[in-house]
């Protein structure tokens, strides 16, 4: 499995910019699982556009339409909370940047961009339900931790058991 999306510098710059200037943090696990889903949905939207599978994106938003639309509006109760009135610039700001972050990979990737990533829609089809959809986003590491980013708090986390060697 592929490590989180490498942000170009720009594109850092820009929402360091637009966003607070610390990390947001987040306590409960449904901001994460929010932001995990929201990501997930913006990566495959971008792989849908970057390798022409439309069809796959389409038939992944028709599977978990309802999952979806929790995660968009857990997210904006997340930064209403987090960034008050400023909330929904924020979470524009957020949502633009990740997409944009994930384009720029596609496009450091070139022609390995597709073949390297676009998987993950089978991947999606042998999901069991919706309920084992956050917990797939949460592997796939597709939220990177920058400004405006819900970060666990390490009292938050799950204990998670030690790599083998």
């Amino acid at each position: 499995m592929r490590s989180a999306m490498n942000w170009g510098l720009a594109g850092l710059a820009w929402t360091a910019a637009t966003l607070s200037p610390a990390l947001a943090r987040c306590a409960d696990p449904a901001d994460r699982a929010a932001f995990d889903v929201v990501g997930l949905k913006s990566e495959m939207m971008v792989l849908a556009i970057s390798c022409k599978r439309n069809d796959d994106y389409n038939a992944f938003v028709r599977r978990f339409q309802a999952l979806l639309t929790r995660a968009d509006a857990d997210l904006g109760r997340y930064f209403s909370r987090a960034y008050g009135h400023g909330g929904q610039r924020a979470q524009d700001a957020y949502v633009t940047a990740l997409a944009n972050g994930q384009s720029d990979e596609g496009m450091r990737l070139g022609s390995d961009f597709c073949p390297h990533n676009a998987a993950v829609f089978d991947e999606v089809k042998a999901v069991g339900s919706e309920t084992d959809l956050p917990a797939f986003a949460a592997g796939k590491a597709v939220v990177p931790e920058v400004p405006g980013a819900c970060v666990v708090e390490a009292s938050a986390r799950p204990a998670t058991p030690a790599k083998k060697r």
